[in-house]
């Protein structure tokens, strides 16, 4: 089975479901009207940008396992650099009126290599379990207690929240935008923070029921 892509596509649902709760969240508070199509925008190509960074660092765990190192055992620096790369993509693909955006790396650096390291453990310990039969369910349930595994997805998106509040920094939009970034930054990463508890919640009973996100493949 080609588990590092089942690992992959999970990640790519549940992010992306998270995604657009967050986006139905914000479309609903009056406040954020004026901003929104900005923000949705934002959102929207921000969460893609963070599926492509996972697959990088799920695909290095999956790398460092075959080399017969340890879960986690990855240079977190040499992938953090990589994931540079996928933010000069986003960043270019970003077609928003009056909008731009320059990463400030002091900002997120930390954040980002903390989510790395978390991420790449715990894919290199479902990994390092799972052989050619059994789900992504089963092989989650072997591994981790139902409040290990909702902790770390807990962890891995309060990260990303942190993260997309920093960035909030490195954006610039021309007036009378701009102001009404700052004005609702801190908003939004409330509403992220809220939709995260519904989130890993939810997808931690789902696993632990035995339920998939995704179509399992092979």
């Amino acid at each position: 089975m080609d588990n590092v892509g089942i690992i992959c596509d999970k990640d790519n649902d549940f992010l992306h479901d998270y995604s657009r709760r967050c986006i139905e969240r914000l479309t609903g508070h009056s406040l954020l009207s004026v901003p929104f199509p900005f923000l949705s925008a934002y959102l929207e190509a921000n969460i893609k940008k963070e599926t492509d960074k996972d697959r990088l660092i799920i695909e290095h765990a999956a790398e460092a396992l075959a080399a017969g190192k340890e879960p986690g055992d990855v240079n977190i620096d040499e992938i953090f650099e990589k994931t540079k790369v996928v933010d000069k993509a986003f960043v270019r693909g970003l077609l928003i009126p009056s909008f731009s955006i320059q990463v400030r790396y002091e900002d997120i650096a930390d954040i980002r290599k903390k989510r790395i390291s978390l991420i790449s453990k715990s894919a290199g310990e479902v990994l390092r379990v799972w052989g050619d039969s059994g789900s992504f369910s089963e092989v989650v349930q072997r591994i981790y207690t139902k409040q290990q595994f909702r902790d770390i997805l807990q962890n891995v998106l309060h990260l990303y929240n942190l993260e997309t509040k920093k960035l909030n920094n490195s954006i610039k939009l021309f007036s009378p935008f701009n102001r009404a970034i700052g004005m609702f930054a801190d908003n939004v990463f409330e509403t992220m923070e809220s939709v995260s508890v519904q989130m890993y919640n939810e997808y931690t009973e789902k696993v632990y029921r035995g339920e998939c996100a995704c179509t399992e493949r092979t």
